[in-house]
């Protein structure tokens, strides 16, 4: 019998990860590690928690649990012009992120994950990785980093680190529809509106003069609805995926992983990093991680990637670009908040159909 011993650093794909690899076979007995320093309560949140429902499918995970409010659509505004996708059925749960990811952590354990309620201080390499927290330290050949945006283990063991964006968000009451999305587009990326309940998650993401930009967003707001007080405030980082980033390292021995937000598996579209950090996940359990996760959601992440590119490099065209969503709607009815080859293929048939879109198109390109 083999024993492997895996330690993972990190959060919600960290637990969702490490269900996978506490596996015990006749052959072989995996001891998996997760070292986290939140636990329920203490777990901050950084993200509009917005996740689509086929999502959800995806991971296998059912979300009645975790559920705040549903949603049916979106709207999308430039600086005169808008556009709304409203449908009948619900796209998407805006989820309260501190009960879902206190679910993922308890599923990891119910597996047989040994759960560490400590934060890792400080990781060295030497014939094993070692993993100090403030009162003990971890040994193994295996360690997977799911550090989430924060990026100074990184820094610590000289790996590159993700472009990131800012991210700046209010809960706070103000007048909305209740199960419509409002996506604000920017010149780096976009102001939010996301409902909950009687609140709603207000925020904006952007490379500089974050705080600056959000209280000019909600100023702006004011003018056309009522906006009541500041509930409370959240911060964080958006890493945007990089399509060379290298996710798997070997050491003389040693392996280590990257996985979520540590290795920048978010939509470069949205900033959603949680349904492609569980896909990439279960890739962990793989020989070959960095091809396994490559082959799900590689080509994914490179369209919404793409066209984050062409939103931010043809900003001053954005009321054309929702002018032309406007008028080829039927595109968008069917598309997928996560995969972004949904909506190329609904492209590719409305091309087919009206020949005369891929001019305007090239009109908004070039």
């Amino acid at each position: 019998m083999h024993e492997h011993k895996i330690i993972i650093i990190g959060g919600v794909i960290g637990a969702y990860g490490a269900k996978f690899l506490a596996r015990t076979n006749d052959n072989d007995v995996t001891e998996v590690t997760l070292i986290e320093e939140h636990k329920n309560e203490n777990q901050p949140v950084h993200c509009a928690g917005l996740i689509s429902r086929s999502g959800f499918k995806r991971i296998n995970v059912n979300p009645d649990k975790f559920i705040l409010n549903k949603v049916r659509g979106a709207k999308f505004f430039s600086r005169n012009t808008s556009f709304e996708i409203r449908t009948n059925d619900v796209k998407a749960y805006v989820i309260d992120r501190k009960v879902f990811d206190s679910y993922l952590l308890n599923s990891a354990i119910d597996s047989g994950v040994r759960f560490i309620n400590e934060k890792a201080m400080d990781i060295n390499a030497g014939e094993n990785w070692t993993v100090k927290t403030k009162s003990s330290e971890f040994n193994a050949k295996n360690l997977v980093m799911a550090t989430g945006a924060n990026y100074k283990l990184h820094r610590k063991l000289n790996l590159t680190v993700p472009e990131f964006l800012s991210a700046l968000q209010y809960e706070i009451s103000v007048e909305c529809e209740s199960d419509m999305v409002e996506l604000h587009l920017t010149k780096d990326f976009f102001a939010w509106v996301v409902p909950v309940g009687d609140y709603a998650r207000v925020g904006i993401a952007c490379y500089r003069n974050v705080r600056d930009e959000l209280e000019n967003f909600i100023k702006n707001l004011k003018q056309h609805r009522k906006v009541g007080e500041i509930l409370t405030k959240q911060a964080g980082l958006i890493p945007m995926y990089a399509p060379k980033f290298k996710t798997e390292y070997k050491f003389s021995g040693l392996n280590l992983r990257l996985v979520g937000d540590a290795a920048a598996h978010v939509k470069a579209t949205t900033g959603g990093g949680v349904i492609m950090g569980c896909l990439a996940a279960k890739h962990l359990t793989d020989k070959n991680y960095e091809n396994g996760w490559r082959k799900e959601i590689g080509s994914e992440l490179y369209l919404h990637l793409t066209i984050r590119k062409i939103l931010n490099r043809k900003y001053k065209k954005h009321d054309d670009m929702l002018m032309l969503a406007n008028k080829h709607k039927q595109v968008c009815y069917s598309a997928d908040m996560d995969m972004a080859s949904k909506l190329l293929k609904n492209l590719t048939a409305e091309f087919v159909r009206h020949p005369l879109m891929a001019a305007d198109i090239l009109k908004i390109l070039f």
